[in-house]
């Protein structure tokens, strides 16, 4: 069984980790529809995901 303090460091970890992924995300989200955009301005069809 972890520690009170290792598993407080733990979470801490976890929750900073969550934060990053969020951010990714919403950053990836971004310069898709930027992409989106310049690909509907060339009349290129997105394929769709495998």
């Amino acid at each position: 069984m972890a520690s009170k303090t290792e598993k407080e460091f733990t979470t801490r970890t976890v929750m900073a980790m969550a934060q990053e992924m969020v951010n990714a995300k919403s950053a990836v989200d971004r310069s898709f529809k930027l992409f989106k955009v310049l690909a509907k301005e060339h009349g290129v069809k997105l394929p769709k995901p495998e």
